[in-house]
């Protein structure tokens, strides 16, 4: 959180899991004026509108949910109240595998890839942003098109209607892919559900390593032959000055 008397802000703990009353780790002065989760270390010094943070490629075990807050007001204590936006949009994916050959079977992870007209479309990587109004870019960072995930990802609200959504649902043993075109542009803040069937033949067994090749025998040096015969030398002297 920001207060109006620092460009620097400080770390807000709730020991709640619902609802509570966030408490500074240090003292601080001035009112909150502007809020931002997760907190991270790394921007203790940063300004309030250059924040940075990064949405991960790997997204199997969770992925933070940027949000900022909104000053609403205050409570009946005279402490201010805020209501937390997402920045970005969060997607959970479900895949139905009854009638696939994948059905029984558990889903390991999802690769999630998203293109427009053949180019990938950045969905997740590092960024910047504001906690003042939740604007954000990934300009000059390292972004990906594609993430994995076990159902649910935070992702860049840059896909757009008519873009191509390829699903690659893996199990310990298999995988199917399915393509799903976009009909409408995914906006920050929203929740969208997916649910995805994977229909009977799409099933592709995963390429398995080849073989090493036995390494031939080398080849034995020749013995070489036995030459006969009368031989002539000759003796040059070499004077030198």
């Amino acid at each position: 959180i920001y207060t109006d008397a620092s460009e620097q802000n400080v770390k807000y703990t709730c020991t709640s899991s619902s609802k509570g009353t966030f408490e500074a780790s240090v003292e601080v002065s001035g009112a909150p004026q502007y809020a931002y989760y997760p907190y991270s270390s790394s921007n203790s010094s940063s300004k309030a509108t250059g924040l940075k943070g990064t949405l991960p490629q790997d997204q199997t075990a969770s992925a933070p949910d940027y949000r900022y807050g909104v000053q609403t007001g205050s409570d009946s204590n005279g402490d201010a109240t805020f209501e937390f936006r997402s920045i970005f949009a969060v997607v959970d994916f479900t895949v139905e595998t009854a009638g696939s050959a994948l059905e029984g079977q558990d889903i390991v992870s999802m690769n999630v890839k998203v293109t427009r007209d053949g180019t990938v479309v950045p969905v997740v990587g590092g960024f910047t942003f504001s906690a003042a109004d939740g604007s954000y870019t990934y300009e000059g960072q390292t972004t990906y098109g594609e993430l994995t995930t076990l159902g649910k990802a935070v992702i860049f609200p840059t896909v757009k209607a008519g873009d191509l959504l390829t699903v690659t649902a893996k199990s310990a043993s298999a995988e199917a892919t399915v393509e799903i075109t976009i009909d409408g542009d995914v906006e920050a803040g929203a929740y969208y559900p997916v649910s995805i069937q994977l229909l009977e033949g799409e099933v592709v067994e995963p390429e398995q390593p080849e073989e090493p090749e036995t390494p031939e025998e080398p080849e034995l040096p020749v013995e070489p032959e036995t030459i006969t015969g009368t031989f002539t030398c000759a003796t040059y002297n070499i004077k030198g000055s």
